[in-house]
C-alpha cells in the first residue's frame, strides 16, 4: 500500500480572535482566522472546533459566527490526516464575548 499522506502539519496559527481576549458589545458577531503555513499538505484538512462542535466546510481557514452567546468560548484548530483521521496538531485559544445586558422594567 503506497501512503500519499504528509504526515507534517503545517504550524498552525489562530490569528483571530487572539487568546485571552474580549470581544466589545457586537451582536455575538465573531470572525475566526486561522494561519498554516505552508498550508495543508497532501491528504491533511483542517477541523475548526468552537465549544466542542466543527464550524468549518472544506478546511476553510476563516469562518464567521453570528449571535455568539455572552461568556467564554473555546477555539480548537486541528489538522488531521484525512484517510485514518489520525490528529497532527492542535491548537487550542480561549476568547469571551461581552453582550449588553437588558435590565427588565419590574
Amino acid at each position: 500500500k503506497i501512503d500519499n499522506e504528509d504526515k507534517t502539519p503545517p504550524v498552525v496559527t489562530i490569528l483571530t480572535p487572539q487568546d485571552d481576549s474580549w470581544l466589545p458589545n457586537n451582536n455575538g458577531d465573531v470572525s475566526i482566522k486561522i494561519g498554516l503555513d505552508p498550508f495543508l499538505g497532501r491528504g491533511q484538512e483542517l477541523i475548526i472546533l468552537v465549544d466542542g462542535v466543527k464550524k468549518n466546510i472544506a478546511s476553510s481557514p476563516s469562518i464567521s459566527l453570528k449571535n455568539m452567546s455572552r461568556g467564554e468560548h473555546v477555539i480548537n484548530a486541528i489538522i488531521k490526516l484525512s484517510a485514518s483521521k489520525k490528529e497532527l496538531s492542535n491548537q487550542k485559544s480561549v476568547f469571551y464575548v461581552k453582550r449588553p445586558v437588558i435590565k427588565r422594567k419590574k
